[in-house]
């Protein structure tokens, strides 16, 4: 018995060890990482660019307690299990992530690996710039333009909602192969940022209730 429990605490420690290893390799990697997106012209277009209340409003759908947390949040109603910090890492620190396993290390790498380099700021910017918004389209700017013939800025409130309710699910959500699906999700959004919903806990990401 003692000598299985010897062995299951050997297996747990390798991974366990190899996760402390590449953390503190992506630790170190980040700023070069952030500078590299900088150096390619990936950032074409900055947060604060936003409308005060559009900025608000993205913030409070996709990750409500940006602010305040460190990279993850697992409390914050509405929240669901990405926060931006998260969404950031796949970019970072993964050749190609798909859901499971990977969400430890995704993790991991967001609290311990990118959140002590990457200030608030410059993440909003990361994040608008490399999420993907279907069709081929990456970043705000592009999926402005590409839904609505628009710049960002110029998107009326329900335009630039229907962008945000994409984020959940690209293919799935995006008002120019599923208008009706995203209208719902519009809807919901809409209910829950004029205070006639409330997220019942951090799951409650999609307003099923709304």
């Amino acid at each position: 018995m003692k000598r299985g429990i010897r062995w299951l605490s050997i297996l747990l420690l390798f991974p366990t060890l190899l996760l402390s290893a590449t953390t503190l390799s992506n630790y170190y990697k980040t700023p070069a990482i952030v500078e590299s997106y900088h150096n390619q012209g990936l950032i074409e277009y900055h947060f604060h660019d936003l409308p005060a209340e559009y900025q608000d409003m993205l913030i409070k759908v996709q990750d409500p307690g940006f602010y305040d947390h460190k990279g993850v949040d697992l409390s914050t109603p509405g929240a669901g299990l990405t926060t931006i910090t998260q969404s950031l890492a796949k970019f970072f620190y993964f050749a190609e992530f798909k859901q499971g396993w990977r969400k430890v290390p995704q993790t991991t790498y967001a609290r311990f690996a990118l959140h002590p380099h990457v200030d608030k700021d410059t993440q909003l910017d990361l994040f608008i710039n490399l999420i993907g918004f279907g069709n081929g389209t990456r970043g705000l700017f592009a999926a402005s333009q590409f839904y609505y013939d628009k710049r960002p800025e110029d998107l009326t409130e329900d335009e630039f909602i229907s962008l945000i309710a994409v984020l959940n699910d690209p293919q799935r959500l995006n008002p120019k192969d599923n208008p009706a699906a995203n209208q719902e999700r519009v809807r919901r959004i809409k209910r829950y940022l004029n205070g006639e919903y409330a997220p019942k806990n951090v799951f409650d990401h999609e307003y099923k209730d709304a």
